[in-house]
């Protein structure tokens, strides 16, 4: 009983009809996906292992649930203070429960860090890909260093230090996340054109799939407020220098930080 409510599970068990005594079938048949969660973590707990090894428990439960779970389960992890390998190909439970992260990419570590040096820092394009809420926005360049700059679809930037060492012409992807975007003026600097494609009202924002207006139609993710009113219009976007991030284009890796 006591393994029982530390797992969170002692108030359903106490709901079914005989408590403690109910038939559950063979491997406890006739429980919910969360139920059979709970009583697996109720059997570790028992045992006081000294790590406990999730892999991916929550991928056969709906989204409410999933997310009750999630909280349980960091609640769970506070208490005991043991150290926890939670296996997962969701993004979303990887950034909200972990303290450190692991990425793996084909069997090799990508990148490991903390859920904001991971989204802030992404070290790799794969990794860059895996995190965030929106999908990142990634755009084909070169480096031209007679110019100094990195020639892309959407516009060229000012090339920044950490690509000094890099050969001219070289091959460069140029990312920035939906939600760093700026809406800005048509006047602004760098401000660059885009047309509405659709839009996906999340409720508390929207996300906007637009393409580049000019000789080179770019695919755009743009995070705008709920409030923005979106249809059938032409807007300008620019790219806070602060917020992109590059990477070479043939290893897939990140290429220092941008710097002016």
């Amino acid at each position: 009983i006591q393994a029982a409510k530390m797992a969170a599970a002692h108030d359903f068990i106490q709901q079914l009809p005989d408590a403690y005594q109910s038939f559950l079938g063979e491997r406890g048949v006739r429980l919910s996906g969360g139920q059979k969660q709970r009583v697996a973590m109720g059997r570790a707990i028992v045992r006081s292992p000294a790590v406990y090894l999730f892999d991916e428990p929550l991928s056969n439960l709906d989204a409410k649930l999933r997310t009750e779970m999630r909280h349980e389960i960091k609640k769970l992890h506070q208490e005991f203070n043991t150290t926890s390998l939670y296996v997962t190909h969701d993004q979303t439970e990887a950034m909200t429960m972990a303290e450190r992260i692991v990425v793996l990419n084909q069997g090799l570590v990508e990148q490991i860090g903390t859920p904001q040096q991971l989204y802030q820092k992404p070290g790799s394009i794969f990794v860059a890909g895996f995190t965030g809420h929106y999908p990142i926005n990634f755009f084909k360049g070169h480096l031209d260093k007679v110019a100094n700059l990195i020639h892309t679809g959407v516009g060229n930037f000012k090339a920044p230090k950490c690509t000094h060492l890099l050969e001219h012409n070289a091959a460069l992807v140029l990312a920035i996340r939906p939600e760093h975007l700026q809406l800005c003026s048509e006047n602004a600097e760098d401000a660059l054109a885009i047309t509405v494609d659709f839009v996906d009202d999340m409720g508390a924002d929207k996300l906007i799939q637009a393409r580049s207006m000019g000789n080179s139609s770019e695919l755009l993710n743009v995070r705008v407020q709920s409030d923005v009113s979106v249809a059938n219009q032409t807007f300008y976007v620019s790219f806070p220098r602060e917020k992109l991030h590059l990477f070479d284009e043939q290893t897939g890796q990140r290429i220092g930080d941008w710097c002016e």
